[in-house]
């Protein structure tokens, strides 16, 4: 039986490397990838605890730089 290739794409921050499961392959891509904005989007009725939780390690990160 055969089975399509499942790929995906992401990207991720260097120290990520070391928290991929296994079959997982990563690769640096051949270009330059620059700063970014990122934002988080969440519904006001609907808070998921790990929102807060990403939040507070986005801040904790901002504050060592």
């Amino acid at each position: 039986m055969k089975q399509k290739a499942r790929v995906g794409y992401v990207f991720l921050p260097p120290s990520a490397k070391d928290f991929v499961p296994d079959g997982i392959v990563l690769r640096t891509p051949s270009f330059s990838i620059g700063p970014f904005d990122m934002f988080a989007l969440w519904s006001r009725g609907n808070v998921d605890p790990l929102i807060h939780r990403v939040l507070s390690l986005l801040k904790e990160i901002k504050s060592e730089l």
